[in-house]
């Protein structure tokens, strides 16, 4: 009777390594078979402008098969060639609405580093932050 026991957790545990090691071949499949969308959507993400309401929902139109990254554990995220963008790619449809926020903020600072040579040298009084625009009827 104890033999049946045995044999009967052996089996037991066999199936659910089985039934792991199935779900994670899958996976694996899933993500080398999006590879190349993978790419081309982290491409799209990281494109040097301001990231509009509807470049994002173009974005999360055009990439929808990628949704299947929002399910998966970092662990499943390693197996993708390039996991910085398979991380990228999950972290926008897991909450798009504040990575445009934040990305967008991004963009602004580092535009505004880059040009702030440019405005400093346009006018007798530079644009600083604390600079307010004048409105049109103070000029006359």
């Amino acid at each position: 009777m104890e033999i049946w026991l045995y044999l009967l957790v052996g089996a037991v545990v066999v199936f659910f390594i089985v039934k792991h090691h199935k779900r994670d071949r899958e996976i694996r499949a899933r993500i080398a078979a999006a590879g190349a969308l993978l790419d081309k959507a982290a491409e799209d993400l990281n494109v040097d402008a301001y990231f509009s309401f509807e470049m994002m929902k173009r974005w999360l139109l055009d990439y929808k098969e990628l949704r299947f990254l929002n399910t998966l554990g970092e662990k499943y995220l390693e197996y993708a060639e390039h996991t910085d963008r398979a991380r990228e790619c999950k972290a926008v449809f897991k909450d798009s609405k504040n990575y445009r926020s934040a990305r967008n903020q991004n963009w602004i600072k580092k535009e505004l580093d880059r040009t702030q040579k440019l405005f400093d040298s346009l006018e007798k009084y530079p644009l600083t932050k604390t600079t307010e625009p004048r409105s049109r009827t103070s000029r006359h």
